[in-house]
């Protein structure tokens, strides 16, 4: 019963962080779609902007294949996770031990590629905001202030690219962050599951025969 009570209680907390991951995710899947200027996937994340004037910019820019591979794979893979746990919870059963175990392994992956997506994301939104200053033809204080200087990326949509991106690096970070306590939580829950069974186990080992 101790180790079911344990186990529910588990379940229940990350079941509720993988939703909050889910939601991390979209996001900054969402603000990452939203800095897209054409229909190839290009997004600003590391713009190289050779020309720049109040009407247009000449840039070369990247796919961010590799940021929204990252927060789809994590999404599809909590989803399935909050699916498989919300079973159990129901069904009254334990879960697959090897599943548990995998589990720890496949959130802390997710956690280091998260992390690396996130720095990736601040530091092309701080390249974008150094080549925007760096061919800018008047000089302003912060990044921010060139979203009124004109619609230099010829897309009404991305008249806010500092608010967009800077949303998806929040975004991706709050993400990280949940990934990593789910990771956490994860390695406990294998940490308090092996100490209840033993405590168990030991109280089985010293549990004298009643005498008739």
């Amino acid at each position: 019963m101790a180790a079911n009570a344990v186990e529910s209680r588990y379940s229940i907390v990350e079941i509720i962080l993988l939703i909050l991951a889910c939601g991390g995710n979209v996001a900054t899947l969402t603000f990452l779609a939203m800095s897209r200027h054409d229909y190839d996937g290009s997004c600003l994340l590391f713009a190289d902007i050779q020309v720049m004037s109040k009407n247009a910019a000449i840039f070369h820019s990247s796919k961010c294949r590799f940021p929204v591979s990252v927060h789809i794979a994590a999404f599809f893979y909590a989803a399935f996770c909050i699916a498989y746990w919300l079973y159990k919870l129901i069904r009254g059963r334990e879960g697959s031990q090897f599943l548990k175990i995998a589990s720890i392994f496949a959130y802390g992956i997710l956690s280091v590629l998260l992390f690396i997506v996130s720095i990736l994301i601040t530091m092309g939104l701080k390249s974008l905001c150094d080549e925007i200053h760096g061919v800018a033809p008047i000089s302003l204080p912060h990044c921010r202030d060139y979203q009124t200087f004109g619609d230099i990326f010829k897309n009404p949509g991305l008249k806010r690219f500092y608010d967009i991106l800077n949303d998806a690096q929040i975004a991706s970070w709050v993400a990280f962050s949940i990934w990593f306590a789910v990771a956490v939580l994860s390695a406990t829950r294998c940490y308090a599951r092996k100490n209840v069974h033993s405590d168990n186990t030991r109280k089985g080992e010293y549990k004298k025969p009643v005498d008739v």
